[in-house]
């Protein structure tokens, strides 16, 4: 006598046939933005290690980077100022690349009245990266000057040349790669800053009490 076969029985098999066969669920954007974040981050770390260990280690590789400046050169305060304040021409053109283009956008989809938000919309990513890159830029160019007081001159004509390099490429990578890809080009300038910064603010405190 043939035996009834079990609805219930066919219809967890069937389910769970549908849970085998049903795709992967798609990665959270969330999740993907962190995941974009943390590999930008440590390539950038990577890039900075390895670009700071050929410009700052001349065993290997004596590159000029300081171009005609040198150590004997750069014998006095007022030198030293000159030459920092010499590769602030490289960002200061940054920011006025950033600023061609906001007008530029501007001209392309006739946003004419800035206070418009409904308009302001179409130029909001171009001034979004003006605005940070003037903040960054900053940041760099008085700790730069700062750092006249503390770094000695031999190293100077090599850290500075490293800094500017590494603050042109992050700006030019965080505007390439804007809004998603951005933390590689964020992290090359904000990196340098925030070690700049720290190391003027630890020997103005020994100049304090040391």
């Amino acid at each position: 006598m043939a035996t009834k076969a079990d609805p219930k029985k066919d219809e967890s098999v069937t389910t769970s046939d549908k849970r085998e066969a049903s795709p992967p669920k798609p990665l959270d954007p969330l999740d993907e933005q962190r995941r974009r974040a943390r590999f930008g981050s440590l390539f950038c770390v990577v890039f900075i290690a390895v670009l700071s260990f050929i410009i700052l280690d001349d065993k290997y590789l004596n590159l000029n980077i300081g171009g005609n400046s040198s150590a004997v050169q750069i014998s006095s305060y007022w030198h030293k100022l000159e030459f920092v304040l010499c590769y602030q021409s490289i960002g200061i053109s940054w920011i006025l690349f950033n600023m061609i283009l906001v007008i530029s956008k501007r001209m392309q989809t006739k946003v004419v009245d800035p206070i418009d938000a409904k308009n302001e919309r179409a130029v909001l990513v171009a001034s979004a990266i003006m605005q940070n890159s003037i903040e960054q830029f900053l940041l760099s160019a008085f700790a730069q000057i700062i750092s006249i007081s503390f770094i000695d001159k031999s190293l100077l004509i090599k850290v500075i040349p490293l800094i500017n390099i590494l603050f042109i490429t992050g700006r030019v990578a965080f505007w390439w790669g804007y809004p998603k890809n951005r933390t590689f080009g964020f992290m090359c300038s904000a990196i340098p800053n925030t070690l700049l910064i720290n190391y003027n603010l630890l020997k103005f405190i020994q100049s304090l009490f040391f």
